[in-house]
């Protein structure tokens, strides 16, 4: 039975434990570079060629050949003649964009009913995640590109520089921009809403296979679907929304979901 891109991916991972440290480093560049520059092939080939170097690397270590003397001190070349050869999927491409853009605005949009007095403004969000998913590529395809450049001492500066660069026009769209296609959901018709999207996400969560790295978002939705239900209830709303304790409340519950979120986040990605 033939895999799909999912379980190359899952089965990559697996045998990639296999490897020696040389035989690692290398192999992983490889693979950072060509799943860099791969947004516009067909996945499932990316992936199954990345599987056989993988599975001729093992099979060359067993017998004592590194995978540098096996495929060359110039595997940035190996790695343009594959993607070469891998035809382009620009069906695949849309298809997975347009599946990321809805997973973007379901994830800003719990946050956004947070408040039930603050409107959700349907164009900001669109904009805002079509903004942070061609970032996100930008971002994926300047690692890759720099993966078999030699360092230089400006290098970090200038790749924070760059982040700088990106983050600043995404938040500016999401806290300045405003859109006429601004819709209020209070009361129970929001409620239902953000039940709906809590359900989602624990049901798209409970079929992702490496649940770990979505791990540090589940406090932070739980702290927003709290939020966004309270202040929705009419016996809470009052004081919640309008006194002084209510709002500091409020906010200091907000405030220790993004810190969570960071924190996991920060520990998650110093773990690997």
């Amino acid at each position: 039975m033939t895999k799909n891109a999912t379980q190359l991916t899952n089965d990559n991972n697996r045998l990639r434990e296999q490897l020696n440290a040389p035989n690692k480093k290398y192999y992983e560049d490889l693979l950072l570079y060509i799943r860099g520059k791969s947004f516009l092939k067909d996945s499932q080939a990316v992936e199954q060629e990345l599987l056989t170097i993988l599975t001729d690397i093992l099979a060359a270590q067993q017998d004592g050949v590194t995978a540098e003397a096996y495929f060359g001190q110039r595997p940035q070349e190996t790695a343009d003649a594959i993607l070469a050869e891998v035809p382009n999927h620009w069906l695949g491409v849309v298809k997975m964009y347009g599946w990321l853009l809805l997973f973007v605005v379901l994830i800003m949009l719990l946050p956004a009913l947070a408040i039930a007095t603050v409107p959700v403004d349907a164009g900001t969000l669109l904009l805002t995640a079509a903004y942070w998913l061609s970032a996100a590529t930008v971002v994926v395809a300047a690692i890759a590109r720099s993966t078999y450049r030699p360092p230089h001492r400006w290098t970090t500066l200038w790749r924070i520089l760059g982040i700088m660069v990106l983050l600043i026009p995404g938040f500016l769209i999401a806290t300045l921009l405003k859109t006429p296609w601004r819709i209020y959901l209070s009361g129970g018709v929001g409620i239902a809403v953000i039940l709906l999207l809590v359900a989602g996400g624990a049901i798209a969560l409970w079929r992702e296979p490496d649940r770990q790295m979505w791990l540090p978002f589940v406090p932070l939705m739980i702290v927003m679907a709290l939020s966004g239900i309270v202040t929705r209830v009419p016996a809470w709303q009052k004081g919640l929304l309008d006194t002084t304790p209510g709002q500091i409340t409020l906010g200091a519950v907000i405030v220790a979901g993004l810190l969570t979120f960071y924190g996991l986040t920060w520990r998650m990605v110093r773990k690997q």
